[in-house]
């Protein structure tokens, strides 16, 4: 295990959160799955439609929060979130 040299302790690697920490969603027709990574602020969406994931990046908790308990996933996540952040097909 690597040691961090200035306080001489085990420092413990941490796994990717994606893959292991997500929301399946049931009652939506646009998002299967969401994974949210608080430390480096990344919203991971997997579509229904074809299983295609997109990574968005410096998404906020707070939106976070409000996308998975918005009335209309779909609606909230093509008005607060698909033209509002930076983002890559993964």
């Amino acid at each position: 295990m690597p040691v961090d040299s200035k306080t001489k302790k085990s420092v413990k690697k941490l796994a990717p959160k994606f893959g292991k920490n997500f929301i399946s969603v049931e009652d939506s027709t646009l998002v299967e799955k969401v994974f949210y990574d608080p430390d480096t602020k990344t919203l991971d969406a997997v579509f229904r439609r074809n299983g295609t994931r997109y990574r968005y990046y410096k998404v906020g908790a707070k939106r976070f929060c409000e996308f998975v308990l918005a009335k209309s996933m779909g609606k909230y996540f093509n008005e607060k979130i698909r033209s509002s952040y930076n983002y890559e097909r993964i």
